[in-house]
């Protein structure tokens, strides 16, 4: 949210202008569209899932008021301008663009890696990822034409 609320001064300007603008998702949608939902169960768990973000966020924004200024001083100075749709935009990008891997066993981490966006997964890919060096590296395992579609495999995707 950071680099995306710093515009074109950030470093990351080009990636974060790369992606989607907007995600429609359920917790983008409002009260009277939920309402259409014509399954309960469905109805309810959308509602429960848009709560619980806006749950979420507004936690998040108490901590950064009563730690930000000495925890996180470069993001306190902007907490203001952090909307809902700015949090729901970083989640999603977040949860939809990180590669995840263990940096020591049992301790899970993720990672934006925006050349990896341009990547399509298929289990049977020309190339493959790895995390073992501290930062991602991505390797050919066959050759590649000039043009072809560059494919890699995710991981587990169950």
């Amino acid at each position: 949210m950071y680099e995306k609320l710093r515009g074109n001064d950030s470093f990351h300007a080009p990636f974060i202008n790369y992606l989607p603008k907007f995600y429609d998702t359920v917790e983008m949608y409002s009260d009277a569209e939920l309402d259409e939902f014509q399954s309960a169960p469905v109805k309810a768990a959308a509602k429960d899932r848009k709560t619980r973000m806006e749950t979420e966020l507004k936690q998040q924004l108490e901590w950064f008021q009563v730690h930000g200024r000495t925890k996180a001083p470069f993001f306190h100075e902007r907490i203001s301008n952090i909307t809902f749709e700015l949090y729901h935009w970083a989640w999603q990008t977040v949860g939809t663009r990180s590669f995840g891997f263990f940096d020591i066993p049992g301790r899970h981490k993720a990672t934006m890696v925006p050349i990896a966006d341009l990547f399509n997964h298929h289990e049977e890919a020309g190339g493959t990822w790895t995390d073992t060096s501290g930062r991602v590296e991505v390797f050919a395992t066959q050759p590649w034409a000039a043009g072809q579609e560059l494919k890699i495999g995710y991981g587990m995707l169950r």
